[in-house]
């Protein structure tokens, strides 16, 4: 995975400031996004390390349609 022409690093390569700035980045883009449509009202920034690190039966990426195992939690 690492390599990829996607930007994705799974494999924890890159410097931690390379990471840290290509996410704020992102962030401040999606923020000025909703700032030129005049129209959000609201924003929520939600994020999880396991979207990255826990795969299942090999998914590279997880999205919403991914849901916690509670009684694995709470356990």
């Amino acid at each position: 995975m690492a390599g990829d022409d996607d930007g994705r690093d799974f494999e924890n390569k890159e410097p931690e400031e390379v990471v840290t700035k290509r996410t704020i980045d992102g962030a401040s883009g999606i923020l000025r996004a909703c700032l030129n449509s005049k129209t959000v009202k609201r924003f929520v920034y939600t994020s999880s390390l396991s979207a990255k690190e826990f795969h299942e039966s090999g998914v590279d990426i997880m999205d919403e349609g991914f849901w916690s195992d509670v009684d694995d939690i709470k356990s």
